[in-house]
């Protein structure tokens, strides 16, 4: 007799890989009382009925890989410098090729050209590399967008650095780098954002 417990711990030995060889089937015992027939189940020198034999355990599918396309978008969403393919494949784990069509699908798919709406970013290829720029009719709105949102206050560094390119000019950045002693990257690219220098 198969208790309520055997028939929950069976189909987990199998999902885990763990269950049992089938039992041998025997002959058919003689009628007993209830209770000595339970008792008789959980004794394990009492051959028990066969049950249907299981499938060999299914082992799960490896989740897809993410869609190129997707993840790649999802890094240049990131990225603060032009991306080539070649750094895009490496990080993606795809060969260039399959990079460079995914791309080029981007594209298509920015500019309205496979059916969907023209977007206010574009996919621009520039210095060797790919990154998302805004498309040139919204610059005004970004830009007053930008200036509208960003504090007025300078940090010290920030004034710093715009008095050196005030009092130089033309300077370039490390030149401007090396009057300070320190890396003007950042604070360079935050008086560019702001509109207080130019390249």
């Amino acid at each position: 007799m198969t208790t309520d417990d055997d028939l929950y711990r069976e189909p987990v030995a199998v999902l885990l890989g763990l269950a049992a060889p089938p039992r041998p089937v025997s002959a058919p015992e003689p009628d007993r009382d209830d209770d000595a027939g339970m008792n008789a189940s959980l004794d394990p020198d009492v051959a028990q009925p066969a049950e249907p034999s299981s499938p060999d355990p299914v082992v799960a599918p490896v989740p897809a890989a993410l869609p190129v396309d997707r993840a790649i978008e999802a890094i240049l969403m990131v990225a603060e410098d032009a991306q080539s393919l070649v750094s895009l494949a490496s990080a993606i784990d795809r060969p260039v090729a399959v990079v460079r069509q995914a791309i080029e699908r981007l594209v298509a798919d920015y500019d309205g050209l496979s059916g969907g709406p023209r977007r206010g970013f574009e996919l621009r290829e520039i210095a060797g590399g790919w990154r998302i720029y805004v498309r040139e009719q919204y610059d005004a709105v970004v830009r007053d967008f930008v200036l509208t949102q960003s504090p007025t206050k300078l940090s010290q560094a920030a004034l710093e650095t715009l008095a050196v390119i005030a009092y130089k000019q033309p300077i370039t950045r490390s030149q401007v780098a090396a009057i300070r002693a320190v890396n003007v990257d950042g604070v360079v690219r935050t008086l560019s954002t702001r509109g207080l220098i130019t390249e």
